[in-house]
């Protein structure tokens, strides 16, 4: 137990190293080719920090843990639209700008939806194997459609030096200290949680999915307290669209056939679909998150996962 502790605590400061290494990298490249930070943000950066969501699960599906997989993806969005966006109001200023997002907003809704469907209507609460191909043709869409975004249209009176090698080194460097130190984060917490006798259902809807959700919230945190509110938007957004579209659709042909949920990871999913709804529609009409809606947010995350444990394990 001490052993996993402390193996806690120094996975958090090299989260934070990876974190602040991965901005920097971004950024640079941004500035470096007069790349929108938008799709930096909803490109690199978010498919960055989903590393460690892919990595997990690639490992739980392959292995027949279609519970962990479902639940740490859930978890993750859960995570990601509550605490990595209201902690970044808490601490920044985060507007987000709809005509930027407004493709990612569809797909940020459809894609929970999409699961939910999958799982309501397929017998034992399934996604089936061919789902695959309902994931991953609308993300190779997704990805295709950021090429009319790439260039933002006031351009620098005076070209910058061209530092993208450095910037993607530096880049490299922060995805690959932020997978570690999310693995290194999710070994210590999953052995504390065993000891503790938590089922692995709700080990996989909090403790790895906050612990795989770490590098999003620490990214954004980090973007938003440095005025970078376009990454920091758009790191959570792709990420949640990368989390289920990319991630689910390769954890299914890891599985090499259905990922099985239980009635309690459908309304999981469930949950997720109407936050990202509500999440959007309050955006419609107040594009700056205040910290009110903030407070809202993280309590609602806390009392659902105190409700999850509770009374749905």
């Amino acid at each position: 137990m001490i052993f996993n502790t402390i193996l806690l605590f120094v996975s958090f400061v090299f989260l934070y190293y990876g974190a602040k290494w991965l901005i920097d990298g971004a950024s640079t490249i941004a500035v470096s080719l007069n790349i929108s930070k938008v799709v930096i943000g909803i490109t690199l950066v978010a498919f960055g920090t989903s590393a460690p969501e892919l990595f997990v699960n690639i490992i739980a599906a392959y292995r027949g843990y279609s519970s962990i997989a479902l639940s740490n993806i859930s978890g993750s969005n859960l995570a990601n639209i509550c605490i990595a966006y209201g902690l970044c109001v808490f601490f920044g200023n985060l507007v987000i700008d709809k005509k930027e997002f407004g493709l990612d907003f569809i797909y940020f809704c459809a894609a929970p939806l999409l699961i939910l469907f999958f799982l309501l209507i397929f017998p034992g609460n399934s996604v089936p194997l061919w789902g695959a191909v309902v994931l991953l043709v609308p993300m190779a869409l997704y990805i295709m459609s950021i090429k009319n975004r790439l260039y933002e249209e006031s351009v620098l009176i005076e070209k910058p030096p061209n530092n993208s090698f450095k910037g993607l080194l530096i880049f490299l460097a922060g995805v690959i200290t932020l997978y570690f130190s999310g693995e290194m984060i999710v070994y210590g917490a999953v052995k504390i949680s065993k000891s503790l006798g938590i089922s692995e259902t709700i080990i996989a809807l909090t403790v790895i999915a906050v612990g795989t959700s770490l590098p999003e919230i620490a990214t954004s945190l980090i973007a938003v307290k440095r005025g970078e509110t376009a990454i920091a938007a758009g790191n959570v957004l792709g990420s949640n669209i990368f989390n289920i579209f990319l991630v689910l659709g390769v954890s299914l042909i890891a599985a090499r056939g259905a990922l099985v949920a239980d009635r309690n990871i459908t309304i999981d999913y469930a949950m997720v679909s109407v936050l990202s709804i509500l999440f959007v529609l309050t955006l419609l009409v107040r594009p700056k998150v205040g910290k009110l809606r903030a407070g809202i947010l993280i309590g609602v995350y806390l009392a659902y996962i105190l409700v999850r444990v509770l009374f749905l394990n």
